[in-house]
């Protein structure tokens, strides 16, 4: 067993306790996100949603459910109801947990998309938005959270200031990433998350150098 695996089982194992079935689909699902294999997560998101419909009030359940059903938006692009479905399992999440704030960077995400099918909904829509967004920001600093809030502002923004922001809160994720990956494993934070972090300061990057040429 790697270290990797050895370290998602043991959290799992060590906040909640859980069986170790679930701690095998919570390792899949992270091995899903990293290498982007929609298969895989689908496979490791049944057994949790499954465990997390058993015990509604278990709050790392919650979280790792809503993680995989997000994932599964960034995956398939689903339609405007596929979204609304997932915003309400991961609104679920941050109704037992309302200040973790990964969980706000992806409601900032999700409701982002919901206006992106609709923009009439920015009316309401939007200041939810920059609330979820705000929160996901504030001190202390996550790398998942800035990662996902960045997305959000890449994907929201109107103009070259909006990326140029967007760029700066990757490229600290990317650094809080790296001094993560140094630190003995957490029993409370999760590890996923850089290999789209990485992805999205290239895209950015890229945006930037087209915007700036003549």
């Amino acid at each position: 067993m790697n270290i990797a695996r050895a370290f998602i089982i043991s959290l799992v194992l060590t906040v909640g306790g859980v069986c170790g079935v679930w701690a095998d689909d919570v390792y899949m699902m992270g091995r899903a996100i990293e290498t982007w294999d929609r298969a895989l997560l689908g496979e490791a998101l049944r057994g949790v949603e499954a465990d997390a419909k058993s015990h509604p009030d278990d709050v790392r359940l919650a979280y790792w459910h809503c993680v995989g059903a997000f994932h599964t938006v960034l995956m398939d692009k689903p339609s405007d109801e596929g979204v609304a479905s997932v915003l309400e399992t991961v609104r679920a999440a941050n109704r037992l947990d309302p200040e973790q704030k990964e969980i706000q960077a992806m409601l900032c995400v999700l409701y982002g998309m919901r206006i992106h099918h609709n923009k009439l909904r920015a009316v309401w829509l939007g200041p939810r938005v920059m609330s979820f967004g705000k929160s996901a920001l504030a001190p202390p600093e996550n790398p998942r959270a800035l990662y996902l809030a960045a997305t959000c502002r890449f994907y929201g923004g109107r103009g070259k200031k909006d990326f140029e922001e967007a760029l700066r809160l990757l490229e600290r994720a990317d650094v809080l990433f790296v001094e993560e990956s140094q630190l003995p494993p957490s029993a409370t934070e999760p590890r996923w998350g850089r290999a789209g972090c990485l992805r999205f300061i290239k895209l950015v990057s890229e945006k930037l150098d087209r915007d700036l040429k003549p």
